[in-house]
């Protein structure tokens, strides 16, 4: 259980990061295209 729980931890972890990434990318992008 406590493995399968860092797991869970690691993907959402992931997810987090990747999403932030996402929207900092669209968002100089969409800054630059701006200006």
């Amino acid at each position: 259980v406590f493995i399968s729980l860092i797991e869970v931890l690691v993907v959402a972890i992931q997810a987090y990061i990747f999403t932030m990434l996402s929207a900092l990318y669209i968002g100089s992008a969409i800054e630059e295209h701006e200006h």
